[in-house]
């Protein structure tokens, strides 16, 4: 540990060998771009919502493949190609999509007409993207609350035991 003086920066504190690592940073003179961005993104969402109940509703339902070219078609000029493409890509990350093309729902185009099932593979990608992301109840484990706590039923299927 060490006292004292770190770069142009003074500490009256203990600094420890993480803190010296971090390098100082000069403050930003530029706003952050991406609350500058909120707004207009939000804007987007509401105007798709409005033009396209179908498809975008909770709970979601999974989206025909290629639509982001469609949407940059519809929506550009009122809109940067860059802020139409970043709606998808939140909207199809969030863990309430996902939940949904693991089920195998229908997947719609802007007008919600049908447009098929997710393909196995889609399904198999959502279910690791929700594991990754800390759902795992979604991609098929279940817990019971019994005497022992929580205990992970697929496991105990594999091991020979039964829940209780």
């Amino acid at each position: 540990m060490v006292r004292g003086i770190v770069g142009e920066r003074r500490f009256s504190g203990i600094l420890t060998a993480a803190a010296l690592r971090k390098p100082a940073t000069a403050p930003s003179k530029s706003p952050d771009k991406a609350a500058g961005r909120r707004p207009r993104l939000n804007t987007l969402s509401e105007r798709l919502f409005e033009a396209f109940p179908e498809p975008f509703k909770y709970p979601p339902v999974p989206l025909a493949i290629g639509i982001g070219p469609k949407l940059c078609e519809l929506m550009s000029p009122e809109f940067k190609p860059a802020e139409i493409r970043a709606f998808p890509h939140a909207w199809t990350s969030g863990p309430r999509y996902l939940k949904a093309v693991v089920r195998g729902e229908m997947r719609r185009n802007l007008d919600g007409s049908p447009a098929g099932l997710p393909e196995p593979e889609h399904r198999a990608a959502a279910k690791e993207r929700l594991v990754a992301i800390g759902h795992s109840r979604a991609a098929g484990e279940f817990f019971v609350r019994g005497w022992g706590g929580q205990r992970n039923l697929r496991n105990d299927a594999h091991r020979g035991g039964t829940a209780k």
